[in-house]
């Protein structure tokens, strides 16, 4: 069962929510629901939902072709180049 509830919130709270909530593609609401379960779970309280890792995968083929077999080192290396240094 859900109730509905009033919350005030300083503006620039309010606001930093906002911009999460639209980065991580979610509601308001959820993002709030999710902050108050984290919020009880670290109090000791029941309900502790278990850590999930968000899916963070990107589409592509591996690296590029000249990569292919380089060393870590080399890859980094690639990975920095002209981004000043």
């Amino acid at each position: 069962m859900a109730m509905k509830t009033t919350v005030e919130l300083p503006d620039h709270l309010l606001a930093r929510m906002r911009e999460l909530a639209a980065r991580e593609r979610t509601s308001f609401k959820a993002l709030l629901e999710a902050a108050v379960q984290q919020f009880l779970g670290n109090r000791g309280g029941r309900g502790r939902s278990r850590f999930r890792l968000e899916d963070r995968s990107v589409s592509g083929r591996g690296l590029v072709q000249d990569l292919r077999g380089a060393a870590v080192g080399g890859v980094i290396e690639r990975s920095y180049e002209g981004r000043g240094g």
